[in-house]
């Protein structure tokens, strides 16, 4: 397989273990203990294994509710592309799909050559540093060199926000 075709699964891979993180991190997928039902308990081991499961859920509320008051901003489009002075430069827009106020909202993207070797990481904030649920920003990252933009092979762009 060649390098290209490497650098692009390994890209899909990213994208789908991002996706089954958010999915597994959702607070609707945790099931509520239901309010005020009782249940017999017939021995003590009985007893022990329904305070382990209580617990448990318990736990798992405090998580979603946890989980409920983080932001949660997502990558709506990005391309990257050599502008007509020869530097590359990576663009797109970002969402706040959360249900609180993203602050602080960076992209960090990771730029590549064809060997996928690093060639630069670079960070800069967003047109909107803060986001109000749904809310949407632009952002561009240019590379600050020609022969560094000539090396350009890929690039991965990640959203960095404070909490």
């Amino acid at each position: 397989m060649n390098r290209r075709a490497t650098s692009i699964t390994l890209l899909i891979l990213l994208l789908i273990l991002l996706l089954v993180a958010q999915t597994l991190s959702s607070p609707s997928k945790i099931v509520k203990k239901p309010a005020g039902k009782q249940h017999s308990v017939g021995s003590t081991e009985d007893t022990s294994r329904r305070r382990d499961i209580d617990s448990t859920f318990d736990e798992l509320e405090a998580l979603s509710a946890s989980e409920e008051r983080k932001p949660i901003v997502e990558m709506v489009n990005n391309s990257g592309i050599r502008n007509p002075s020869g530097y590359y430069e990576v663009f797109g827009q970002i969402q706040n799909i959360g249900l609180v106020t993203a602050r602080n909202v960076r992209v960090r993207v990771t730029f590549r050559d064809a060997e996928f070797d690093e060639l630069a990481l670079l960070e800069a904030p967003v047109d909107n540093r803060t986001l109000t649920p749904g809310e949407r920003s632009n952002f561009k990252i240019t590379l600050p060199d020609k022969k560094t933009s000539s090396r350009m092979g890929s690039y991965v762009a990640l959203i960095v926000i404070d909490r």
